[in-house]
């Protein structure tokens, strides 16, 4: 359920993060949270996550139309 609202853009909550966290750093079989850290530094786990499966098209499309809206962009700002 996390990965799939991260895949699109959805935001999580605390708790979902937090299990997460615990399923990726089990310290055993996976990394711990500092081998994390000190392979992608401060990056958060979301993002991260993110890079891995890659956004859904219309998630980044909505996104996208929300930026534009939100600013105050000439043509040229957003053809660039």
């Amino acid at each position: 359920m996390v990965i799939s609202k991260l895949s699109s853009n959805k935001a999580i909550t605390e708790a979902e993060l937090e299990t997460l966290e615990n399923i990726l750093f089990d310290g055993a079989e996976r990394c711990t949270r500092e081998d994390y850290s000190n392979k992608y530094g401060e990056q958060p786990l979301g993002k991260f996550i993110r890079s891995i499966l890659a956004l859904e098209l219309e998630a980044v499309n909505k996104a996208f139309a929300d930026f534009l809206q939100a600013g105050n962009l000439r043509a040229n700002q957003i053809l660039s």
